[in-house]
């Protein structure tokens, strides 16, 4: 039996396993708190995300709709002027999306239009919504119609007692006009009528008259809309018969009053209230007309039978008549362009303008009203870059 003196050496392992634990449980934890933290930062940037794609898909709604359907009232913005942010359609939103736009819109060159759209996704909490900001540069695509003087009839034309029917372009009193003057004739009418005037009264323009076989289904014509679509499309329906008074009116809100039958706008910017300025209802007449009393209108007029003006009317715009347009009385002024059949089914009538009234010849007249008519005119996007996302560039 072998015996050693040598002590026997024991290993002292208390107290390593609990500290063991402690560090397993202390990097379950990190990892768990780390799960958790990489788990709210994919949830918190998909959040992000969705909310910025509704907020930008609010924008591009709040463009759209505006481009469909924003007309220009008075010519629009001023060019280099503070852009219009309270416009009809400029507001709006989706209650799905919980959010909304607003759309504001700048003139920067002729016809051509500058749209910025914000949306806003109105969330609350931690993750408080999202706002984008696109524009479009957009241009304003109108009707064609092209008069060919400031009175177009059939059969013989006769100016008496003072009245002034001019080709001469000239820009009516109080209206926003921007493009350049093109004289007309004074007076288009059929091959083989005259044109005459008696004692102070006078006919005028570039040439004084002319003659051209009248069509009434190419006269009446704006664009590709046709007579039964243009009254297809009127704002304010009148049976005929007296019209008295009509002028700007307006509502308990100080708003523009577009369902009153009276209401043709305010041609001359005379009202403190500006609301009506940019008003120009298409105005249809079921029969003949007799349109006094200082009445005052603008935009497209459109009479069945025959139109008797007598006396401190003005208008300003475009007359189309399928009768006989006939003028007495002093201080009718009728500014853009007279169209009148004369009667396309019968031989016409002597057409006689009597009393100091004017019919003048405006392209600017016409030109609003073309501008302002909704049905008859579009803003669409340019052809090439026309889109930008004003977010991501810093504006």
């Amino acid at each position: 039996m072998f015996v050693t003196d040598e002590p026997s050496v024991i290993l002292d392992r208390r107290g390593f396993a609990l500290p063991a634990a402690i560090f397993a449980l202390v990097v379950v934890a990190l990892l768990v708190t780390a799960g958790f933290f990489v788990s709210g930062q994919e949830r918190s940037i998909g959040q992000s995300t969705e909310f910025a794609a509704q907020a930008t898909l609010l924008a591009e709604t709040g463009m759209n709709e505006v481009l469909a359907t924003w007309t220009p009232g008075g010519g629009g913005p001023e060019l280099g002027g503070d852009p219009v942010a309270g416009c009809v359609g400029c507001t709006g939103g989706i209650a799905s999306l919980n959010g909304g736009w607003q759309v504001a819109i700048s003139r920067v060159g002729d016809k051509i239009y500058f749209v910025e759209s914000t949306g806003l996704v109105s969330q609350t909490g931690r993750l408080s919504g999202a706002s984008r900001t696109v524009g479009t540069l957009a241009r304003l695509f109108t009707a064609d119609f092209e008069a060919d003087a400031a009175l177009t009839t059939r059969g013989d034309v006769e100016a008496r007692g003072g009245a002034s029917i001019s080709g001469f372009d000239t820009n009516p009193p109080g209206a926003v006009c921007t493009g350049d003057l093109e004289d007309k004739a004074g007076v288009v009418t059929t091959p083989g009528s005259s044109v005459t005037t008696r004692g102070s009264s006078t006919i005028e323009g570039d040439p004084r008259d002319a003659r051209q076989t009248f069509d009434g289904n190419d006269v009446f014509r704006i664009g590709d809309l046709g007579w039964d679509e243009l009254v297809a499309m009127a704002d304010i329906r009148l049976p005929g018969g007296n019209i008295n008074n009509t002028g700007p009116r307006f509502n308990a809100d100080d708003k523009c009053d577009k369902e009153h039958d009276l209401n043709w706008g305010d041609p001359e910017g005379l009202e403190t209230n500006t609301d009506c300025r940019s008003y120009f209802p298409i105005i249809h007449v079921n029969g003949t007309a007799q349109i006094q009393s200082g009445g005052r209108g603008q935009g497209l007029l459109l009479v069945e039978g025959n139109l008797d003006l007598r006396g401190n009317f003005l208008f300003q715009g475009i007359v189309m008549v399928k009768g006989q347009v006939g003028v007495q009385g002093a201080g009718n002024r009728v500014f853009g362009s007279v169209l009148a059949a004369n009667g396309l089914e019968i031989d016409p009538d002597l057409s006689t303008f009597v009393g100091a009234s004017v019919v003048q010849y405006s392209s600017c007249a016409i030109s609003n009203v073309l501008n302002n008519l909704g049905g008859l005119n579009a803003l669409r996007p340019v052809g090439n870059r026309s889109w930008v996302d004003l977010t991501a560039t810093g504006f």
